[in-house]
């Protein structure tokens, strides 16, 4: 399997294995990987994003074209440079998506607390708490129902 770079539209993206490229994509790989880090190559072109988007053709969908891209210059550095260089790149990127996907689980937790709690009164000690039936169903005895704007005219 190959390490390929592909540009779609505005987006580059660095990948491991087959994918089906479709119209105005482009596969980019370089052309002797003794001089050039897959890698390397990948972030380079991502810095370069920025000015081939400014460049790119097209009205309602931009896009880059291929005299757009011929015209990249990549900073040629000696391949355990760009090895280290896209190592070290490579690991935050895994950290970054080690902290969405946190962040991600840690949304859908908080979630889902919310609708145990306010949604299904479920929440810590409601087998002690006395319910009633209102017009939106079973509530704590406890709760009160003010409309909106009484809440807001108190919170200003």
């Amino acid at each position: 399997m190959h390490n390929n770079i592909f540009i779609y539209g505005l987006n580059v993206k660095y990948y491991n294995g087959k994918f089906n490229a479709y119209q105005r994509t482009y596969l980019i790989q370089p052309k002797d990987i003794k001089q050039f880090d897959t890698r390397y190559l990948f972030y380079s072109i991502g810095l370069k994003l920025e000015l081939m988007q400014s460049n790119a053709a097209g009205t309602a969908t931009r896009f880059l074209t291929q005299p757009i891209l011929d015209n990249i210059n990549i900073e040629s550095r000696p391949l355990p440079t760009q090895q280290k260089i896209a190592s070290i790149l490579s690991a935050y990127d895994n950290l970054i998506q080690n902290y969405k996907k946190q962040i991600e689980d840690l949304q859908t937790t908080a979630s889902e607390l919310y609708k145990e709690w306010f949604v299904r009164f479920r929440f810590p000690g409601h087998e002690n708490v006395e319910m009633e039936n209102s017009k939106y169903g079973k509530v704590p005895s406890t709760f009160k129902f003010i409309k909106m704007i009484f809440v807001k005219d108190q919170m200003f």
